[in-house]
């Protein structure tokens, strides 16, 4: 579910269908066929976009591209900010999983590398304006990540394949003691195992294996670097 781009779904007949709220995307009372033929095994929608991934390991992405949230230069999409119909993202790249942010996309490719493309405050600023951060660029890691997730403007966290946790981004806490944010994965401290994380814009929770939830951020007008 997203602000503008309103909510995507994936039907019984294999159609991706939105439903936007946003008279800028075709505002409609009943939801409408994504375009192009395209059938996802997974959509996702942020602020004012969405992404769709495809069997074959492709990913699309449709929406607004102020920020480069749709992994394309503007004018592979037409010349304007944004786009009705998907747009390849990281062509070249077979992808595996992706995750949807406020103005940013994030993926997993085959090989067990980190992308992300978009804006999550000034650790992009600076690709952003030379319209490098407007292509997926890998995150600076050797961490391979079974799952990732991003919430809010500038949060990102990705958990391993044996539940360790990471989380990087402009603001902190991130988990890793400190009240700093990281331009790199940082590892969240406590020795613990997640099953699943839930991100926002100021805090973070977490499954662990136990199924205990931990949380750590900004919770209740309190800060916690530390789950």
């Amino acid at each position: 579910v997203g602000d503008n781009i309103g909510i995507c779904g994936i039907a019984d007949d294999e159609e991706t269908y939105c439903l936007s709220n946003d008279p800028d995307y075709d505002n409609s009372t009943a939801p409408v066929a994504v375009s192009n033929g395209l059938h996802f095994i997974k959509v996702q929608s942020g602020e004012s976009h969405a992404c769709g991934l495809t069997a074959l390991g492709d990913i699309y992405c449709w929406g607004d591209n102020w920020n480069g949230q749709l992994g394309v230069l503007a004018e592979q999409s037409g010349g304007i900010p944004y786009s009705l119909e998907p747009i390849a993202a990281g062509t070249g790249i077979t992808w595996r999983d992706f995750t949807v942010g406020s103005y940013i996309t994030c993926g997993l490719s085959d090989d067990g590398l980190t992308y992300c493309w978009g804006a999550f405050g000034e650790l992009t600023s600076e690709r952003i304006l030379s319209k490098e951060g407007h292509l997926p660029f890998q995150v600076s890691t050797d961490i391979h990540f079974d799952k990732i997730f991003v919430g809010g403007y500038a949060k990102i966290c990705g958990l391993t394949d044996t539940g360790e946790a990471y989380c990087w981004g402009e603001f902190g806490p991130l988990g890793d003691g400190t009240y700093d944010g990281s331009p790199i994965p940082v590892q969240v401290t406590g020795d613990l195992s997640f099953t699943t994380l839930a991100v926002g814009g100021v805090h973070i929770c977490g499954i662990e294996n136990s199924g205990k939830v931990y949380c750590w951020g900004y919770i209740s007008d309190k800060a916690t670097g530390s789950p």
